[in-house]
């Protein structure tokens, strides 16, 4: 679980990665963070994994936690991600009362590769 800083609108419940693949050629890693005690005012944007900014896909469940998704793909994939290749850590970047700000991911889980 991830320590909520000072001030962050919101808590990561979970933080967690995985590697997938179709066949030999189409591949990926799939990140998830789950949140939840979500500030309404907060508009998630994108997550920075591995030196990498990808946008995030935001799903509710019924409890009140979101999950946030990005998908790295590699290879032929036919999954098209805009990605962008930064200098920065992990981290979960945010728009809060228009002021952008980040939240370091500092542990993000591995769980086992995944085969479709």
């Amino acid at each position: 679980m991830q320590k909520k800083a000072i001030n962050v609108p919101f808590e990561i419940s979970d933080a967690s990665y995985f590697s997938w693949a179709v066949d030999e050629e189409e591949r990926g890693t799939t990140v998830e963070i789950k949140l939840k005690n979500i500030n309404a005012e907060v508009h998630f944007d994108s997550i920075v994994f591995r030196n990498v900014m990808l946008p995030v896909r935001i799903t509710a469940n019924k409890k009140g936690v979101q999950s946030l998704t990005a998908i790295l793909s590699s290879g032929k994939s036919r999954i098209s991600v805009p990605t962008q290749h930064v200098d920065k850590p992990d981290q979960l970047i945010f728009h809060l009362e228009g002021k952008r700000d980040v939240h370091l991911l500092n542990n993000i889980n591995r769980k086992d590769m995944v085969y479709y």
